[in-house]
């Protein structure tokens, strides 16, 4: 339960911002299509850091190749199928908000797992519970509400939707892997026996900074849509919602 309860508080919040609230059975599914794209991100993670993996040495060169290569990209990316091939055509994704729940909603699928599968595993589980309940998870959401925002940009935008596509991928690749590239440079370090220096340990500010504000962005863009729909409707947009 420790490992699940973050994840279902924080859709709950992202399910009620929207006034005109989606279908259960569309968010039970991308919630579950998120769960299982965890898979395929675990797989293609495993091969590309079983080569790439071998050619990074120092503790900052493979944090920052196992944050990008073997982190951000596979798990964001198939994050991000699960939006475009299965949410796009979907009758239901009719409005911006939409991207921001179906975002958040695939992301906390894949995030629900992946902390059951570190909670599981770990002898200190409660810890690690409350430490990825105030990190990882809120991470997680945050990376696919502002994915699911630009997705929904893409799809509302046509004009300029191979660019709002881009920045759907580019977007949370880059957040997340700025995130865990201090996490993970740390813990290489001391897998090696060895300690980051003072610069290195500098960049676990990135940590907060990322969380603190990602969450600011991807709060203030639902108050802002929230407030559209509620002075426009469902189908009414302000000019600002598409920059």
């Amino acid at each position: 339960m420790a490992a699940v309860i973050p994840a279902a508080l924080l859709l709950l919040f992202f399910v009620r911002i929207d006034k005109f609230t989606e279908p259960k059975e569309m968010i039970a599914k991308v919630f579950g299509l998120g769960v299982i794209s965890t898979v395929p991100a675990v797989i293609v993670s495993g091969l590309v850091w079983g080569l790439a993996g071998s050619v990074l040495h120092g503790a900052l060169a493979r944090g920052f190749g196992s944050a990008f290569l073997a982190a951000a990209i596979p798990e964001e990316f198939f994050k991000w199928v699960v939006i475009y091939c299965f949410i796009w055509r979907s009758a239901a994704f009719d409005e911006i908000m939409d991207g921001l729940v179906y975002g958040a909603t695939a992301s906390l699928g894949f995030a629900t797992l992946e902390n059951i599968l570190y909670v599981g595993v770990d002898g200190e589980w409660l810890s690690t519970a409350i430490a990825r309940s105030l990190t990882a998870v809120p991470a997680h959401a945050m990376f696919g509400a502002l994915m699911g925002y630009y997705v929904a940009l893409a799809r509302f935008a046509p004009l300029r939707r191979r660019s709002y596509l881009w920045k759907s991928l580019l977007v949370p690749i880059v957040l997340h892997g700025l995130y865990d590239f201090p996490l993970l440079s740390f813990n290489e370090a001391a897998a090696a026996g060895t300690s980051l220096t003072n610069a290195g340990m500098s960049l676990l500010i990135l940590v907060p900074l990322i969380i603190g504000g990602g969450w600011f962005w991807a709060f203030r863009l639902a108050r802002r849509l929230r407030k559209s729909q509620e002075e426009f409707g469902r189908l009414g947009v302000r000019g600002d919602m598409i920059p």
